[in-house]
Order: C-alpha cells, then sequence, then structure tokens
C-alpha cells in the first residue's frame, strides 16, 4: 500500500529567507564597517588641512606684525646729532695782494708784507700765530717804503686778535700802545712786546 508523502514547502522558504537576510546583514555590516573607516580618514585629513591652514594664517600674522614693528622702529629712531665745526678765524689785519698789472704801467699806493711764523721766532706764547711787517710804496717802481707797520696775530677760543706793535712814518718811529686787556688775555708780558718789536720782519729802506 503505497503511503502519501507531504512536504511543507513553507519551512523551506522561511529557511531560505532567513539565510538569505543573514547573508543582507553581513553585506551590510562590511559595507558599514567600511564606511566607517572612510569617514574617520575623512576627518584626520580635514583635521590635518585645518591645522595647516591655522599654522599659515598665524606665520603670515607674525609676519605682518614684524614688519611693522620694524618699520615704526625706523621711524622713531632719532637722527644723528650733527656737529658744528668753528673754522679759525682769519687775521683781522688786511694783508691784501695787489692785482696783476699790465706791464710797462705804473700803480700808486703798493703794500707788500713780510711774515715770519711763531715757530720760527721761537716765542713761547702759545696764542700767537705769526709776526708781520707792511709796507706801504708811493708807487710799484719806487725803491723805498714811505710807511711801515708791525703787528702780530693772535688767536684764542676762536677769536682773532690783532696786536699792534709799531709805526713807521718816514724816519719818525711811533710804538703803538696795547691795552692792558688784550695782553692779560693774550697773556702777553712788556717783555714779549719788547721780543715781538725787536723782530719785526722790516724790509730795507
Amino acid at each position: 500500500m503505497n503511503e502519501l508523502v507531504v512536504v511543507d514547502f513553507s519551512r523551506v522558504s522561511r529557511g531560505l529567507k532567513l539565510v538569505a537576510r543573514a547573508q543582507e546583514l553581513a553585506v551590510e555590516r562590511e559595507n558599514a564597517a567600511v564606511a566607517k573607516d572612510r569617514t574617520e580618514a575623512a576627518v584626520k585629513i580635514i583635521a590635518y588641512s585645518a591645522a595647516a591652514c591655522a599654522l599659515v594664517i598665524v606665520s603670515v600674522g607674525v609676519a605682518i606684525w614684524l614688519a611693522r614693528q620694524r618699520h615704526v622702529v625706523e621711524i622713531r629712531q632719532p637722527a644723528p646729532p650733527q656737529r658744528e665745526t668753528i673754522a679759525p678765524l682769519p687775521p683781522t689785519a688786511p694783508q691784501s695782494t695787489p692785482p696783476a698789472i699790465p706791464p710797462n704801467k705804473i700803480k700808486t699806493n703798493v703794500s707788500q708784507f713780510n711774515s715770519v711764523e711763531r715757530a720760527d721766532l721761537k716765542f713761547h706764547n702759545p696764542y700767537m700765530s705769526r709776526l708781520t711787517a707792511g709796507h706801504r710804496f708811493s708807487t710799484s717802481n719806487a725803491d723805498a717804503w714811505e710807511a711801515a707797520w708791525c703787528y702780530a696775530d693772535f688767536h684764542r677760543d676762536g677769536l682773532a686778535y690783532t696786536l699792534w706793535l709799531e709805526n713807521r712814518m718816514g724816519s719818525t718811529n711811533i710804538p703803538t700802545s696795547t691795552t692792558d686787556e688784550v695782553r692779560r688775555r693774550l697773556e702777553i708780558t712788556d717783555e714779549d712786546v719788547r721780543f715781538l718789536r725787536e723782530r719785526c720782519p722790516w724790509k730795507p729802506r
């Protein structure tokens, strides 16, 4: 006698569905893990990029600040002090050089000068510079002078002084007096005046 076998396909179908769902869940878990790894990598990249940008911004800011500070220092730096120098004063006594005279032309009232430096005189006064004798001739062709005068040049504290020693008008000698104030300032004694008068560089007459 044949037995009837009844197969319940609903259970088989349910089992296949469970297997398929399990596979889907495994695929989803794998995809989720891959997505998580990608997200973490992207977050790290973004963080590194942000840090690099911040570093660049800070560097630029520091460079700008240093440039401004340097500019301020250059502006506020005081100018070097100016030094003033005082040129020595020329002698007050006239020592003019006559202009060139054309040949065969006679000029009147010609003055000539002879000078001796202090070192050549061996004069001890530190303020004296030179001893000079001036001579006036009636014409450029005259052999003898008509008048003559002698003076000494002194310099002290940036000022120039002329100490007149003697005038000679023809054959008459007229000594020139000197003030006591000038003598004290230049430390000149009566002996110094006599010493200088004796050494005036007169021209022969």
